[in-house]
């Protein structure tokens, strides 16, 4: 009964089998062999052992993330402290700079008293700038209207000639001189017509523009050229050719072939209509060779020297005249413009035919005191530009002056443009 209820397996079968014993390996390799480990009794030793608590480990992981919290905290408020520092050296710098540049300005507006009013002065005079006449030639910048004016040179030109007067430690470069140029002085326009040319200097300008264009000249500038035959332009026998030591013409290439060349000049020709002769005034075209023009240049240079120099005391004597006035002086500077037509508001058609409109003579007049500067301008029906009617003109103005002016003035000086009816 027993065998037939006994189920367990032969492998597990708990009868003991018969070992047979270990055979002893004589060879010395064998002997040095190690014996192999025991698994089972490495297992018992760990089972022996107490395991380590995680605890230590959580709390050291703990304290390292507060310190890098720290820190980071730490760095956070040192990035803020150096923002900060930056803002307030770019806010101290800011100030640093307006003070330099407030103080800049200061210095530059010193500077524009001293140096801007002798630029001004210089540009606003007649021989460096015409004034235009027109009522619309005016100029507003920053609510300032003035009345324009117009270079009769070049810029380049005319900062050479105020270094040349003024001391070496006045003297100013070519960008600050154009700096201090004011705005109402420009340069001409196509529209700026000069209807008060000298005949004599638009002739050799005439002529030292075509000689520029065909490369025998290298400038068309008046004043370079006089001061090219001249020792000193400021010398009086200079300019008045009776200097031994000045150069009788300008030195130029000379023309390697000689062809024809077309050029204008004014000039005056006899003109008669109805049996009557009368002179007019022509802008003539000429033509010869080169050689024929460049003999006519310097002929007309040499020429033009003495009136030049006329022209640039003149200038200055009128200046330093109104420059130097007393009390009991007056400058009266006169002039008649052009004869203006008149007009009626309702016209027929007839009217603007033949010899029915009507014209008037205008005379301006300048006086200059020693305090201020006043206008007149008289109107007349009368077309006579003689001695008689220029006299007509002056006395309602000369009367108005010494009736008006404290202290009344002795002595009156007089400046016309010099014709010979007046």
């Amino acid at each position: 009964m027993e065998e037939i209820l006994n189920f367990t397996p032969e492998s597990l079968d708990t009868t003991p089998i018969a070992v047979a014993p270990e055979s002893v390996d004589p060879s010395p390799i064998a002997q040095l062999q190690p014996d192999p480990p025991n698994i089972n009794a490495e297992n018992s030793l760990d089972d022996q052992q107490p395991r380590a608590s995680s605890t230590p480990l959580r709390a050291s992981s703990f304290r390292w993330q507060r310190e890098r919290a720290k820190l980071r905290r730490d760095m956070n408020r040192m990035k803020r402290e150096m923002k900060a520092a930056r803002q307030e050296t770019e806010r101290f710098r800011k100030r640093l700079e307006r003070l330099r540049q407030n103080r800049a300005r200061s210095q530059e507006k010193v500077k524009f008293t001293t140096q801007g009013k002798r630029v001004v002065e210089f540009l606003c005079r007649d021989e460096n700038s015409r004034l235009l006449p027109g009522k619309k030639d005016t100029v507003t910048k920053n609510k300032n209207k003035q009345q324009r004016r117009v270079l009769v040179k070049p810029l380049a030109e005319l900062h050479i000639s105020y270094n040349s007067e003024m001391e070496r430690q006045r003297m100013l470069s070519y960008r600050q001189f154009v700096r201090y140029c004011p705005f109402y002085v420009t340069q001409p326009k196509a529209s700026d017509r000069n209807t008060c040319a000298c005949m004599d200097h638009e002739n050799v300008k005439l002529l030292s523009e075509k000689l520029q264009q065909k490369g025998l000249l290298k400038t068309c500038s008046v004043s370079e050229l006089l001061s090219a035959i001249v020792c000193n332009p400021d010398n009086k026998a200079c300019m008045y050719r009776i200097c031994a030591k000045c150069y009788n013409e300008v030195e130029v290439s000379q023309p390697q072939t000689e062809e024809m060349v077309v050029w204008s000049q004014w000039v005056r020709k006899p003109v008669t209509e109805e049996q009557r002769t009368f002179m007019n005034f022509v802008k003539e075209t000429q033509n010869g060779t080169s050689s024929e023009m460049l003999e006519l240049f310097n002929r007309k240079l040499d020429g033009l020297a003495k009136h030049h120099f006329n022209w640039l005391h003149q200038t200055k004597e009128c200046r330093a005249l109104k420059d130097s006035l007393r009390d009991d002086e007056i400058v009266v500077h006169v002039d008649f413009a052009e004869n203006s037509g008149c007009k009626l508001n309702r016209e027929v058609q007839a009217f603007h035919f033949g010899g029915n409109r009507r014209q008037a003579t205008v005379h301006s007049c300048v006086a200059y005191f020693s305090d201020g500067v006043q206008s007149f301008a008289t109107i007349s029906g009368s077309l006579r530009h003689d001695e008689r009617a220029v006299w007509a003109h002056l006395e309602p103005v000369i009367k108005d002056v010494m009736d008006n002016r404290n202290p009344r003035p002795t002595t009156l000086h007089v400046m016309s443009d010099g014709p010979v009816t007046q």
